[in-house]
This record gives C-alpha cells, structure tokens and sequence, in this order.
C-alpha cells in the first residue's frame, strides 16, 4: 500500500502531460488493502484479503464535461494505457453534450496531504480473541482492518492525499426465538479490553430478549387539546378560558353568551359568522367586537 501515492502521482502526471490545448481534468482516486473475515456461530467461516485500486477520470472543454470510473491492476503500463483509452473515450463524447451553465471548475492549485496510518494487531491474534470470548454464544459478522486510500489532482495543479489505517468488528448476537443484538467495534488502535467490555455489553442485552413480551392496550380516552388562552370583550370581563375539549371536534365559547356553541357557529349577539372570531378585541377587530356590548 505504500506505492498507492506513487502510483498516483505517476498518471496524474501522464494525463497533464497528454492533455490537448482547451482540456481540463480533475482524477480521484480511491484503493484500499484489507483483511476480511467472516463469522458464523462464533467460528471463522470465510478468510481472505481485499486489494484494489480505482479511478474517476472527468475531462471538461468548452463548458462540456463527461466522468468514467476505471480500475487499475498495479502495473503501471497497463494502467497507463487504461487511462489513455479513457481519456479517448471522453473525447469523442464531449462534443455530443451540451453545455452545462452550472459548471464551475475550481482553478485554484492547492495541496493537502495527511497519513495516519497506525500499527493495527496481526490478524490472527484478532480472531483467537473473538473466537475464544464469544464461546457458547451465537455470533455473526465480519472483521475488516487495514489501510484505505483516497487522492484528488487536477489540471490546474490541485492535489490532496489522506491514507488512514483503521479496523472495523461488526457484529449480532443471536437469541434463540430468532431475535438479535446488534454491536460494532471499530477505531485505529485495537484494545483487548475494551473489545470485551464491549462483547459483556451485548451479551448483557441479549438477556432482555428472553423475556416475555408485553403487550399496550389501546387507549380509552381520546386524546385533547390545552385550553385556549383567556379572552376579554366587553360582554364577558374576566374572558375565562373554555376547558379541554375533545379532538378533532372543534367547538369555541360565544364571548357574549359563554355558551360552548360550534366553532362556525353566528355568535349570539352580534349575529356575526364565528362566535369564537367576533367579540375578540383587537386593534384590527375593534369595530366589530364594539356590536358585541
């Protein structure tokens, strides 16, 4: 994995040199080198290694742009002429695509470059933990670790690199009536005790699951709305509030008469569309709430 950056250095400097006058490119890249391994019942069922490399290639030219993906396979002519046989694709499709006005190239030529790549724990060592503490236990998952990759360049001479080492134990604990925990373990640095600590938690829930399940009655009451707020007209000084009322039934109190009446109903005194809506004073209704008297 520690060839990945040259590697990637290499053909981003191949493709600004085979760039024809008018062309801009920007080239991600993207690769990984990982142990997997697969568990069944808490036993090592599958075991292998994850390597491989790839590239996003967008060319642009006169406002047009177009992307191909492309894998690589570690040799540097054949990846050469796999990104030449790319760039030709590109090419002959530019020309049948519009333009796109919402196209903005980024010209400006800066550089990130960030490693944390950290020491993880021979693999081996990993499964005889996890094999040994999770004995009697029906465990199902999967183990990945090791160093993944991503690099950005540019034909205005923008370039970043990050590569980062890390470990991922993703993990269920199965119950007998079929139901599961789910749990994870992941990070930079693998730490024996923290793995069973972990482990002890789950199997702490996988105890819940034993027990009997309970069942909720439906409610028997429907649910209500909170009191409105008090209001004051000249028919009812104090303008107490109406109490809680049942929804979705949506009934108001006549500010002349007090009486529970339905929300589109004419208010008593002033023969007014809405008793809740008339008497109300405010400066926008206080012409109208003055019939209310």
């Amino acid at each position: 994995m520690h060839a990945a950056l040259p590697q990637f250095q290499t053909l981003a400097q191949w493709l600004g040199d085979a760039l024809a006058p008018g062309e801009d490119f920007s080239l991600g890249y993207a690769a990984e080198q990982s142990d997997f391994v697969r568990f069944n019942q808490a036993r090592v069922r599958q075991a292998g290694q994850v390597q491989q490399a790839s590239l996003d290639l967008r060319l642009i030219r006169d406002g047009r742009h177009a992307e191909q993906q492309l894998s690589l396979s570690g040799e540097p002519q054949v990846d050469r002429q796999r990104l030449a046989e790319a760039l030709q694709r590109l090419r002959a499709v530019l020309p049948l695509l519009p333009a796109d006005p919402y196209l903005r190239f980024n010209r400006e030529p800066w550089r990130s470059h960030s490693l944390q790549l950290t020491a993880l724990p021979d693999c081996a060592t990993v499964l005889e933990q996890v094999v040994r503490e999770a004995a009697g236990l029906d465990l199902v998952g999967f183990y990945a670790a090791g160093p993944v990759s991503r690099g950005f360049a540019s034909s205005s001479g923008a370039f970043g690199w990050h590569q980062a080492s890390s470990f991922n134990l993703d993990w269920s604990l199965f119950h007998g009536n079929g139901q599961a925990v789910k749990a994870q373990y992941a990070g930079q640095h693998w730490q024996p005790d923290a793995f069973t600590a972990r482990l002890q938690q789950a199997r702490d829930q996988l105890a819940y699951l034993g027990r009997p399940a309970r069942s909720l009655a439906p409610a028997t009451t429907a649910p209500t709305w909170p009191p409105p707020p008090c209001r004051k007209c000249s028919s009812c000084s104090a303008g107490a509030a109406s109490p809680p009322r049942p929804w979705p039934r949506r009934t108001a109190r006549c500010s002349a008469c007090t009486a529970a009446r339905p929300a589109s109903a004419r208010c008593c005194t002033c023969t007014s569309r809405s008793a809740a809506r008339c008497c109300p004073v405010s400066p926008a209704r206080a012409s109208r709430a003055a019939t209310c008297s």
